[in-house]
């Protein structure tokens, strides 16, 4: 079956800010077209006010970027347990026109918890595969892996390092084993806390990639920064103020890409001590 996956674009934080607005407005400016664009409440569902920071993001593209929007539409798809559900088809109407689909931030496992198995991650895979643009931001990003690192868990509650089972959106396209690191050189520590790789730090994080599997594809993504992956043109770059680190669990070579950079797929995967391609549609 021929498959006409849309493109997706991967932040690593700051949607609301001045980086990410230019982040957005180059995504965008693209293709030369108005877009029909639908933001999900969910990863900030749990939130009291999570109304109000997908309603901040909407203001974006009703004001930023209103020049390439036809229509912005927030999606309050907040528990699967209530009547703002992703399971609830009246709400999610909007998944069905949209073009460009937002998911930001919040909390990476409770994204997962409420979207896997959902009507609504079932109306956003199927609108990706009829070539519409995904963008997922900080907890969005790391929630769309095959593995979800559980950040406020380790970093706030202080569970053993463990690794959540993720949406693994990119299943099909052969991407598999991927794990997406946001906040990739977060210095929010300051000199005293290593909070690069989200918080973790370096030490932390070493030890959590022994968990991962071997062949796992490991993307990190530096804050206010953004990896852009062109399904049609099977090409790689990124925009914003950083760069992204992309390796697998299995092997010492690392690939930066730097903003500005476009790479073929292929390019990277020459690099892969495995051999396995990861471009397979």
């Amino acid at each position: 079956m021929s498959l006409n996956f849309g493109k997706i674009a991967l932040l690593g934080s700051g949607e609301t800010a001045p980086s990410g607005k230019k982040i957005l407005r180059r995504i965008m400016q693209q293709e030369r077209k108005r877009y029909k664009v639908a933001i999900l409440e969910t990863p900030a569902g749990f939130q009291p006010n999570t109304e109000y920071v997908a309603g901040e993001i909407k203001n974006i593209f009703d004001f930023s970027l209103r020049e390439f929007i036809n229509s912005v539409s927030v999606i309050p798809a907040r528990n699967k347990k209530s009547i703002l559900s992703p399971n609830n088809k009246n709400i999610l109407e909007p998944l069905l026109t949209a073009d460009f689909i937002f998911m930001g931030p919040g909390s990476p496992t409770y994204t997962v918890r409420q979207m896997k198995g959902s009507l609504a991650l079932k109306y956003i895979h199927s609108a990706w595969k009829k070539g519409k643009t995904l963008c997922f931001s900080s907890a969005g990003a790391l929630a769309v892996g095959k593995f979800t690192l559980p950040v406020y868990e380790i970093y706030k509650a202080g569970f053993d390092l463990y690794w959540e089972d993720g949406l693994d959106i990119f299943r099909e396209t052969g991407f598999t084993n991927t794990t997406i690191i946001t906040h990739w050189n977060n210095k929010e520590g300051g000199k005293h806390l290593d909070t690069r790789y989200c918080y973790m730090g370096k030490e932390r994080f070493m030890r959590l990639k022994e968990i991962l599997p071997s062949e796992a594809l490991i993307i990190g993504i530096d804050e206010h920064s953004a990896l852009l992956i062109d399904f049609p043109h099977r090409k790689l770059s990124v925009e914003g103020l950083g760069k992204v680190t992309l390796f697998y669990n299995d092997s010492t070579n690392k690939i930066t890409i730097e903003k500005g950079q476009t790479l073929e797929i292929g390019s990277i995967l020459n690099t892969n001590t495995t051999k396995k391609r990861l471009f397979q549609i």
